[in-house]
């Protein structure tokens, strides 16, 4: 028990960094090195460690007789978990490598931003890419050098990047066609079955006649909205606009489309009429 909730504790604290909403690719592969060498220490070391209760009581009189037993299961399930991690990630993580390299943690080069558009697909002007590269490479070294900028995630420093391009009125369009593409690719499936699990919750059986675009502007707000609830009404009251649009009748669109086909024009009709006329006979 205490071998397994050790051996949890490694793979739980990575899992909930690898969920976050914010957390894409290029983060994904120092969170994988750190498990597996968690792991391999755990497995490589001398000593053997297996958590400290566990320790413990494989040290007592009363395992005398199959501690090593029991030690060499415990060796056998870190090796399962390490070949696994191996097979499933390591021996197919070129991308995820190379996007880590441009997360901003570090330095990049411009031969990493190459290797990104080239294991991605990406059409660029590489010339154009390195005119941008070369002229904001001193805003590059800000962000990577300000300790607040570390502590955010690398979509985070990305934005601190553009921000200080705006203001010195720099548009690195290739370098952002680049960067869009990369923080595009999530680092887990978590945030999608996220919106589908409040998707579910929203499109509920009692309400099994809501549109799909209501559904989708529920979701929209629900998740890209940070504001608590007070917040949230105070940005409301200030914004006319938003007020004036949820008073008015305008977003009923279908009761419009159901008017126009109920109301014939004038010529239609008149011609309808004739046609009535043609097929009775005209006059009595």
């Amino acid at each position: 028990m205490y071998f397994a909730q050790n051996l949890c504790t490694v793979f739980e604290t990575s899992v909930k960094e690898i969920e976050k909403n914010d957390f894409t690719l290029c983060e994904l592969y120092p969170i994988m090195e750190q498990v597996r060498s968690k792991i391999e220490s755990r497995l490589k070391d001398k000593d053997n460690f297996f958590s400290a209760g566990a320790l413990k009581i494989l040290s007592s009189a009363q395992f005398a007789g199959i501690a090593n037993a029991v030690e060499h299961d415990f060796c056998s399930a870190l090796q399962v978990a390490l070949d696994y991690i191996d097979k499933w990630f390591f021996s197919s993580s070129a991308l995820a490598v190379e996007l880590h390299k441009v997360s901003l943690n570090a330095m990049p080069e411009f031969v990493n931003l190459t290797k990104v558009c080239e294991l991605m697909g990406l059409s660029v002007d590489v010339d154009s890419l390195y005119d941008e590269f070369s002229q904001t490479r001193h805003i590059l070294s800000k962000v990577v050098t300000d300790s607040k900028a570390q502590s955010l995630s690398a979509s985070a420093r990305w934005q601190e990047y553009f921000k200080a391009c705006k203001v010195s009125g720099v548009t690195p369009r290739y370098m952002f066609h680049v960067i869009s593409a990369v923080l595009s690719i999530p680092g887990s499936n978590a945030f999608a079955e996220r919106a589908f699990s409040m998707m579910n919750a929203k499109w509920r059986a009692d309400r099994n006649r809501a549109l799909v675009k209501l559904i989708k502007a529920e979701l929209q707000v629900s998740l890209n909205f940070q504001m608590k609830c007070h917040e949230f009404y105070e940005y409301a009251l200030a914004d006319h606009k938003l007020l004036t649009a949820a008073a008015s009748g305008q977003k009923y669109y279908w009761r419009k489309a159901k008017a126009v086909v109920h109301v014939k024009s004038p010529a239609v009709a008149t011609a309808s009429a004739a046609a009535n006329d043609e097929t009775t006979g005209g006059d009595d």
